[in-house]
């Protein structure tokens, strides 16, 4: 929710904060995969006992599409910056 410019506004402004502006950036990292992903954390996100290997060929499948080399992806990165201030 805070990725929405009007929200995150809405948010800052009520909690007292004026003269809010923000710019929107996009930058491209690169990294390993295990810079998103990492499979001890099947788990947490409630990946089921068993499929493991089901959603590590997902994880796979996706990160193909950012591969730039063996273990080497380029991440695309969107966000915002947000200025605002506090009277």
């Amino acid at each position: 929710m805070l990725g929405d410019d009007e929200y995150a506004r809405e948010v800052l402004e009520s909690a007292g904060f004026g003269a809010v502006e923000s710019t929107a950036h996009e930058i491209t990292v690169r990294g390993p995969a295990s810079a998103v992903f990492d499979r001890t954390s099947f788990e947490l996100f409630g990946v089921p006992p068993g499929r493991e290997d089901e959603a590590l060929a997902l994880i796979d499948r996706q990160l193909q599409q950012v591969a730039v080399g063996p273990d080497d992806y380029e991440y695309p990165l969107a966000f915002r910056i947000f200025r605002a201030v506090n009277p």
